[in-house]
């Protein structure tokens, strides 16, 4: 009897240990998974995308928008068995099992929020799946909202692309408006405007019971959109702008037998207003709207002529002889000559005991200032720019926004680089030379500057002395309507020269259209002013055939200027009048079509009730 008692006595024993244990298991090891568990079972919250904000074109025509894509999801925690969940699931999505199982239990760490299953399914799958919905519990159809640019490759560079957010950028934001899985800017308009752009989610609290199944509601906040960015771009200009760009460019890489490369940039002179701004090649930002893949993207970054750079920003070249606006309104400034002085080019040109060729070896002979913009003659560029000294002619390169960023409303942007003699002692450790001084007077040697750095350099010349601060976005608006925030012109840059000299300068870029090396540009009703340059290059990883870079820079109607514009051809060889002037000559006849010889901005909008400018 007493063994008897003894037995129950230790079996009860071993039973409440077992109960005790199992009790500390649940409380202290997975006390808190199930302490989610409960409180998700009396409620959950769920997020609701919000979309992008428009970007439109300043006409209206739509430029990137938000369209609604399909996706097939599960909850984790309310599918009763996960095999038999995706072996039906399985058999209406053209999806294996396995795959399925591996993209749920990716996400045990997050059992309570929708994993996407099959993203972008087509109508008649979604109806496959609506029909054994019922039975199977955890199982969703939701409506995203997905960007889409209408027009592919045109503009991609300055709308840029959007992606998910990644861990790092999650842990980077200031705010608390993002989560994972958000959709942000990731390049261009898309990154610089992401505050304006992407819009506040929405929120859902439901109560469910302990099957995860929705009891009830709590309450829904609707998602608001992003605001709508309506850019200075003019779309039928950027579009042939492009169109042109390509087409010379890909005749160009036939007869070079290599991929090649260039930039085009149409600014409005009284105000900075990009509206045409065209860098080839470019890619398909819906590429990465809708997800790229490995293979895709290292395809893209792999390529010689870089698709992904936008070279009216990134890239860094020699001005060549486009710079000699700087050079030439630095030494009329200086007194060193006047629009009057006589110079005589004999084709060559002494510093110390080394001879300098002008581009003309047999020389121009008796020539003025103006005629030496016209024919852009390099030996009295040579004289002028040793006469100035480096220090002067640094000061005034900076006054034209050389080495300096312009500040356009894009990522990215560099500054490229205005050398001097401490930059060359601190980064090559050597002295500087009256020659590199002869060689940065023609805008050659160590000076590397952007297509928009010279866009602004020729405002300058253009307005005789002040630029506007480029930019791309015109007027900010909410969904409804209701004007945000406009965008003025802003004068950002001055330089000290005087108009008249300015007055030299512009006179020999007419004349360069007239008679001299920009004699293709001949613009129907729109008098042109340019000034052309071909950037000498020599033999290098990114150059390895040595090809000149060509120039051509301007603008018009030459006496009341309204538009500025930069052509840039990479590695195209040749003269500049043989290839970019013809470019150029095509892009201004698309631009006189739609524009004539008058203002960009003919009438100013009526004034509209605005809103708090702040993005959010």
């Amino acid at each position: 009897m007493i063994k008897k008692l003894n037995l129950m006595i230790l079996i009860i024993g071993l039973l409440c240990c077992v109960l005790v244990g199992r009790l500390a298991w649940l409380q202290l090891v997975r006390g808190d998974k199930y302490g989610k568990i409960a409180r998700f079972n009396v409620v959950r919250k769920t997020y609701v995308a919000a979309p992008r904000g428009l970007i439109l074109d300043r006409n209206g025509l739509v430029l990137a928008k938000d369209v609604p894509r399909l996706n097939i999801c599960a909850v984790l925690y309310e599918i009763d068995d996960i095999n038999v969940f995706a072996r039906k699931l399985s058999k209406v999505i053209d999806m294996k099992p396995d795959r399925i199982i591996k993209l749920l239990k990716a996400n045990e760490d997050n059992i309570y929020q929708k994993v996407v299953i099959k993203p972008k399914a087509d109508m008649a799958t979604m109806m496959k799946v609506a029909e054994i919905q019922a039975d199977l519990p955890g199982l969703y159809l939701e409506v995203q909202p997905v960007r889409e640019y209408p027009n592919g490759e045109c503009l991609s560079h300055i709308l840029g692309y959007v992606g998910e957010i990644t861990d790092d950028e999650l842990k980077e934001t200031a705010n608390k408006t993002r989560k994972q899985g958000d959709v942000i800017g990731k390049d261009g308009l898309e990154k610089f405007y992401d505050p304006y752009l992407q819009g506040r989610f929405g929120e859902k609290e439901e109560v469910v019971n302990a099957a995860g199944k929705v009891v009830g509601e709590l309450k829904e906040t609707q998602p608001k959109p992003g605001y709508n960015l309506y850019l200075t771009i003019d779309l039928r200009l950027q579009q042939a702008v492009e169109k042109i760009l390509k087409t010379y460019i890909d005749s160009l890489s036939i007869i070079c037998k290599e991929r090649l490369a260039g930039s085009a940039i149409l600014m409005d002179a009284k105000s900075g207003e990009v509206i045409a701004m065209a860098s080839y090649p470019g890619f398909d930002p819906n590429m990465f709207a809708r997800g790229i893949s490995n293979k895709e993207y290292s395809a893209l970054i792999k390529r010689e002529d870089y698709p992904l750079l936008n070279r009216n920003i990134c890239g860094g070249y020699p001005a060549a002889s486009t710079y000699k606006m700087i050079t030439g309104a630095a030494a009329l400034q200086e007194r060193i000559c006047t629009r009057y002085s006589p110079f005589y080019c004999s084709g060559q040109y002494k510093v110390g005991n080394s001879t300098i060729w002008c581009f003309v070896k047999s020389g121009h002979g008796k020539i003025d200032f103006p005629e030496s913009i016209a024919e852009s003659c390099d030996t009295v560029f040579y004289f002028l720019g040793e006469s100035l000294g480096i220090d002067r002619l640094v000061s005034y390169s900076k006054q034209f926004g050389i080495g300096q960023k312009t500040g356009i409303d894009l990522p990215g942007e560099t500054r490229g680089l205005l050398p001097d003699p401490k930059w060359k002692q601190h980064d090559l450790k050597e002295h500087w030379y009256t020659g590199d001084t002869v060689n940065l007077s023609i805008g050659q040697g160590y000076l590397a500057v952007t297509p928009l750095q010279m866009a602004v350099a020729t405002q300058i010349v253009a307005n005789r002395g002040f630029a506007y601060r480029p930019h791309l976005l015109g007027k900010a608006e909410k969904c409804d309507g209701t004007l945000l925030r406009r965008f003025p012109g802003v004068v950002f840059r001055k330089a000290k020269v005087d108009p008249a000299n300015f007055d030299a300068i512009a006179d020999g870029m007419a004349l360069a259209v007239k008679k001299g090396t920009a004699k293709r540009l001949k613009v129907k009703g729109l008098p042109f002013a340019a000034k052309t340059g071909t950037a000498e290059s020599f033999p290098c990883p990114e150059n390895p055939h040595g090809r000149n870079h060509t120039w051509v820079v301007g603008f018009g109607p030459t006496d009341n200027p309204n538009v500025v514009l930069t052509v840039f051809l990479e590695r195209s060889g040749g003269l500049a009048g043989e290839t970019a002037v013809s470019l150029a000559d095509e892009i201004m006849e698309e631009y006189a079509k739609i524009y004539g010889d008058g203002p960009i901005n003919k009438e100013p909008e009526k004034e509209e009730n605005t809103v708090s400018a702040s993005p959010r």
